[in-house]
């Protein structure tokens, strides 16, 4: 059970950070031998297949894009927006 719960992260993993990478190479770069049996833990353990899992991410880069870090200032800090100094 710890094996599979090690697996299902590593291909949840890959399939959030390499999208040109196909399900079945991310069930065998995970370890697991059998695609039926990657498909089954994976929706036993996500409640969706492993193509939804990488769709859902999409959709919320979509709806909360990712923004760059704020700029430090010239002390190497990130300065607090909208807080007045005291």
């Amino acid at each position: 059970a710890l094996k599979n719960k090690y697996r299902i992260q590593m291909a949840q993993d890959l399939l959030l950070s390499e999208n040109h990478y196909t399900i079945e190479y991310i069930a065998q770069k995970s370890g697991f031998a059998s695609l039926p049996n990657f498909f089954k833990i994976f929706k036993k353990s996500n409640n969706c297949t492993p193509d939804e899992y990488r769709k859902m991410k999409e959709i919320i880069d979509k709806i909360h894009p990712i923004k760059s870090p704020p700029e430090k200032n010239s002390e190497g800090l990130v300065p607090w927006v909208g807080i007045e100094p005291t």
